[in-house]
């Protein structure tokens, strides 16, 4: 179903300059200490970005119900694969390309697994989404020890805690069944 122009325009308006879209991905995240809980926790469906030095989840493909965020700054990024990942995600033989971000000052850990069509690549082999993600959420990382974006950053943040009252690094593995709806940027 091709997006409206409205749906286009709800998208453009959600994120601010600078911010990066990343897609549809199933996600799990996890505390210190239950990493052995991983796989019985339930995938949740997400929409991935950037934003505010942190990877940002809305429940939503217009990124306007936030459901939470993990910092970038100081993380650890891998690539792995994930098994037990809705079908939509999942390659031939049942196992997703994904990856993990961990923020050890918060001791969380999220698994990710980015949905989309897979690609045959030169040599014959499967390429997932996380291909794609991996490069952009190190590049994200890297560009948190830029100290002069200090302030900027900050200043988001604050406008994401004003407008959806979720704190950064917070999570919705504990859902109430509200969703943070994100005001429409008004540009300055």
């Amino acid at each position: 179903e091709a997006p409206t122009a409205a749906a286009a325009a709800a998208r453009a308006e959600a994120l601010p300059d600078g911010a990066a879209r990343l897609g549809l991905f199933y996600k799990k995240v996890v505390k210190k200490g239950m990493i052995d809980a991983l796989h019985m926790r339930p995938w949740k469906k997400r929409w991935g970005a950037v934003r505010a030095d942190c990877l940002c989840y809305y429940a939503d493909e217009g990124c306007t119900l936030l459901k939470g965020s993990l910092p970038l700054a100081g993380a650890q990024l891998r690539r792995c694969t994930v098994t037990n990942v809705p079908s939509s995600a999942v390659a031939p033989g049942g196992e997703a390309d994904g990856f993990e971000l961990i923020d050890a000052a918060a001791g969380l850990t999220l698994r990710g697994a980015p949905v989309g069509e897979f690609e045959v690549t030169g040599a014959g082999a499967l390429m997932g989404f996380a291909e794609r993600w991996v490069p952009q959420l190190a590049t994200a990382i890297e560009v948190t020890a830029d100290p002069a974006r200090a302030a900027e950053v900050a200043e988001e943040r604050g406008r994401m805690r004003a407008a959806t009252q979720i704190e950064i690094g917070a999570d919705d593995d504990d859902d109430d069944g509200t969703d943070a709806q994100l005001p429409p940027r008004v540009a300055p």
